[in-house]
């Protein structure tokens, strides 16, 4: 496992790489290429903030809601743009042309409410950890069937008769590659993620569930067995639900009073969400501004 977030690390890299090179590689046009990176630079902003605002080392627990709002608003963005992008396909396949436009302005406003509120639900009760791999999941597997939908739809009507056919099952096969591109960053910052949760003191192996608390040496969340050596734990520990290293830790205090240490990593990580949500607001304000003027 460890070499493997190291290869995909490596393999992310060149990709982000590749694509900032692109424009330049096949010369494009300066206008394009203003698009592409505003695109580029939405779809790195995304990721930041769907990974970044959740993570911080504590302990797993479920936290405060409102700092999961960013992952859940972010990833239902996200499954909102595949439903349009399969929305855009499937009207191409089927020849639907009257009011099309009408149901597609209406479909992305209500599938980020829906999404919206399906993610929020999801994170009653859970940890940052959990909730983030939990949405990972959803959207990549919804990006998969999407794709699979998608891109047979557009080998179709590419093959039919006239001009412009192909367009607009081409904006969905964009749409699903966008968040196929996205998902190679979060995925491989969860890994990053889980091997750090794996190692703390009280936590299962496998999957990082706390165990503190547990009458039984077995993980109630993936069933793994452990020994209490292996969790660096006593059966003292277990039974109090947590230990004075842990707790102190956490708080970022001694054993002798409670004070907090500052964070060295809180100020880049605020730099870098600032960073993000402004590349966001930018490079959707580019979007948005160019969609208008092709549309008018």
């Amino acid at each position: 496992m460890r070499k493997l977030r190291f290869i995909l690390l490596s393999l992310y890299i060149l990709l982000i790489l590749g694509l900032v090179l692109l424009p330049a590689v096949t010369g494009a046009d300066p206008e394009g290429a203003l698009i592409w990176f505003a695109m580029l630079g939405l779809n790195l902003g995304l990721q930041v903030i769907f990974v970044l605002v959740p993570a911080r080392e504590a302990d797993l627990k479920p936290v405060a809601r409102r700092r999961l709002l960013a992952p859940v608003l972010g990833g239902a963005f996200l499954m909102a743009l595949l439903m349009i992008g399969l929305g855009l396909s499937l009207f191409e396949l089927f020849r639907i042309d009257d009011n099309g436009w009408a149901v597609i302005l209406l479909l992305a406003p209500l599938s980020w409410l829906f999404w919206g509120g399906l993610f929020w639900a999801l994170t009653v009760g859970r940890d940052n950890y959990h909730v983030v791999r939990k949405l990972f999941g959803w959207i990549l597997s919804g990006t998969l069937l999407q794709l699979l939908a998608t891109i047979p739809s557009h080998f179709i009507v590419t093959r039919r008769p006239g001009c412009l056919v192909g367009l607009l099952s081409g904006w969905g096969l964009v749409a699903g590659l966008f968040v196929l591109v996205w998902a190679f960053g979060p995925g491989v910052a969860i890994l990053f993620w889980a091997e750090t949760i794996k190692r703390r003191q009280g936590h299962c192996p496998g999957c990082g569930y706390d165990l503190r608390g547990l009458d039984r040496l077995r993980c109630p969340e993936c069933g793994r067995p452990f020994t209490l050596r292996e969790v660096r734990m006593t059966v003292a520990d277990m039974a109090a639900g947590a230990t004075v290293t842990a707790v102190t830790a956490h708080a970022g205090a001694s054993p002798g009073g409670v004070t907090r240490t500052a964070n060295p990593r809180s100020r880049l990580i605020a730099i870098l969400i600032v960073a993000s949500l402004l590349a966001v607001l930018g490079c959707g304000g580019l979007l948005v501004a160019f969609l208008i003027r092709i549309c008018l």
